[in-house]
């Protein structure tokens, strides 16, 4: 058997082809990445296997008729065998150094056990899109959980800084 992952990719989708691959695109441009597998959670859309495939014919998929995201990600765990979980959504594009950088945030930080970054307006976002996240990463909008919404500084956080 193959030598574990450092890294457990899970994202949930359906229905959002063209979202999923662009999200599978950018992982697939990772410079330098630790190793890491990748499992996908899928509504049963019959066309998210061919993606996922086309891109990473490794790639574990599961099936989940009707699930909200977070019961699709817990079935995603069972299969899980990296030292590290991230959860994408399917219509995440991430840089091209994520995982490289998350491999030397662990190794700096090995008291960490948890890591998170801003959930950003994307590219092509709407004016409203983008006043949305604004308003999301106040602390008028969103208390303490804002730094989920925008870039803040880096630093400690409890479950007052979570939706879960």
């Amino acid at each position: 058997m193959d030598a574990a992952p450092f890294v457990t990719i899970c994202i949930v989708t359906g229905r959002r082809i063209p979202l999923l691959d662009a999200c599978l695109a950018s992982l697939q441009a990772q410079v330098d990445p630790p190793r890491f597998e990748l499992l996908v959670c899928s509504d049963g859309d019959a066309d998210v296997a061919h993606a996922v495939r086309d891109r990473f014919p490794d790639a574990r998929i599961r099936t989940v008729a009707r699930a909200y995201p977070g019961a699709a990600r817990n079935v995603l765990l069972d299969d899980a065998r990296g030292e590290w979980l991230l959860f994408l959504d399917d219509d995440v594009t991430v840089r091209p150094d994520l995982l490289a950088r998350l491999a030397a945030l662990a190794e700096a930080h090995p008291d960490v056990d948890v890591f998170g970054g801003p959930n950003d307006s994307p590219e092509g976002s709407t004016r409203f899109q983008f006043v949305q996240g604004a308003a999301m990463a106040s602390m008028a909008g969103a208390g303490p959980v804002r730094r989920r919404y925008g870039a803040h500084p880096a630093g400690p956080a409890d479950e007052r800084f979570f939706i879960l």
